[in-house]
């Protein structure tokens, strides 16, 4: 018999058809029929992205400040999602669209996630349920993520530009794992191990220094990614630099590189 992940690929569990007589995505179909709408064989997340109504967009390479938004209800601004070929059922990227003046609603879930600010300015609000509101500015080029599970809303600076922010995060992992949107969405709890000092929310840190390509900044904040010190590692190509990043004691990690003009950085493989 023949296997089939809910998105096309391999699983080791056998399929409801013969080798011979559906497709994979038929195969989904036949699953929802003879299972009459259960959840057997079906893709949570991408159910949800249906429901959602957003302009989706799927590349290897995507521009994010060119993709179109549309009023997305959940978070009362516009947005948009973009789905990057090669990232497996457990990774997405949220667009989000601030007009001018413009604010999210209140947020809260159980998934971590990493934002990136593609244009404008803003303030991030943050509430860890203790009755001390966090907030602190940001602007183009930040990279930031907030305690998980933490209440917030992001806020739009200026009363003249849009604001868009890139949110790259692993609810598609979550969302197929539980379903249930109360449980990712509606869950009133603090998890303290979680939150690092206040001062990370405004951009300061810990240096780990482990060796050239592994030095690591931890921090809730980095106000301009491409103004932030590297550290050189000549050997992934002459010149060049490069640090990691752990956000909010995220499982998710970003790293920012520099080459000189006229050089590259050497292939590699990950």
């Amino acid at each position: 018999s023949r296997f089939c992940f809910p998105d096309g690929g391999r699983s080791k569990y056998p399929s409801v058809t013969s080798p011979k007589s559906a497709s994979c995505k038929e195969e989904r179909e036949i699953a929802m029929t003879v299972n009459q709408g259960q959840n057997y064989n079906i893709d949570a997340y991408l159910n949800w992205v249906d429901k959602e109504g957003l302009p989706v967009t799927e590349d290897y390479g995507i521009d994010l400040l060119s993709l179109p938004t549309k009023p997305w209800p959940m978070l009362e601004v516009n947005g948009a999602i973009a789905h990057l070929k090669g990232r497996g059922d457990f990774m997405t990227l949220f667009l989000i669209d601030l007009p001018p003046g413009g604010k999210t609603s209140p947020q809260q879930h159980l998934y971590e996630e990493i934002f990136y600010v593609l244009e404008g300015h803003g303030v991030a609000q943050v509430d860890l349920g203790d009755g001390r509101p966090r907030e602190f500015e940001f602007g183009p080029r930040s990279l930031f993520a907030l305690p998980l599970n933490a209440r917030y809303r992001l806020f739009n600076g200026s009363g003249r530009e849009h604001t868009r922010i890139a949110s790259c995060n692993y609810f598609p992992l979550v969302k197929n794992l539980f379903r249930s949107d109360r449980v990712i969405f509606d869950r009133d709890l603090r998890i303290e191990d979680r939150e690092y000092p206040d001062d990370y929310l405004h951009g300061e840190g810990r240096f780990i220094a482990i060796r050239p390509g592994w030095h690591t900044w931890e921090t809730n904040f980095v106000r301009d990614a491409a103004d932030f010190e590297l550290k050189t590692w000549d050997k992934r190509g002459k010149g060049s630099s490069h640090v990691n990043f752990i956000l909010a004691d995220n499982v998710i990690k970003a790293h920012c590189s520099a080459m000189p003009v006229g050089a590259y950085k050497k292939a590699h493989r990950h």
